[in-house]
C-alpha cells in the first residue's frame, strides 16, 4: 500500500536504502525511507533547511547502477513539528532533472508495488 505524504500527490512506496548526500563541500550518509518518481523521504541528521539543494546518490534494486541526482528540500519533518509521525525525523526531497532513464527505473520500482494480476 502506498504511503500518503504531504504535498506531492505522487504514489510513494516503501524503499529503505542507504544513500550519500552532498551539500557544497560537505557530505553525509543518510537513509531513504520511501520513493516516488518525484522524490524521496530522507532520514538525515541534521535535517537540511527547506529550499536547500543537495546531490543525492543511491542504488535501486534493478542493479543498473547508481542514481545520482540533484534534489531540493521540499518539506521538513522535525521532532518539534512532526508532520508524519510514522516516519523518523527527516525531509522530503524533490528531484531536479532526474533524467528519462532514472525516471523509468524509479517508475518501474513504484509500479512493482501495484496490484498483482493473476
Amino acid at each position: 500500500m502506498p504511503i500518503s505524504q504531504p504535498f506531492s500527490g505522487a504514489k510513494r512506496v516503501p524503499f529503505v536504502q542507504s544513500c550519500r548526500v552532498e551539500t557544497g563541500d560537505s557530505g553525509a550518509d543518510g537513509t531513504i525511507r520511501n520513493i516516488s518518481v518525484l522524490g524521496v523521504y530522507l532520514d538525515l541528521d541534521p535535517i537540511p533547511k527547506a529550499g536547500e539543494r543537495l546531490r543525492l546518490r543511491f542504488e535501486l534494486p534493478d542493479g543498473a547502477g547508481v542514481v545520482e541526482v540533484d534534489a531540493e528540500v521540499a518539506w521538513r519533518n522535525t521532532p518539534q513539528r512532526q508532520k508524519v509521525p510514522s516516519l523518523p525525523p527527516g525531509c522530503g526531497l524533490r528531484f531536479l532533472e532526474l533524467g528519462d532513464r532514472n525516471h523509468r527505473r524509479i517508475e518501474a520500482l513504484v509500479r512493482s508495488f501495484g496490484p498483482k494480476k493473476g
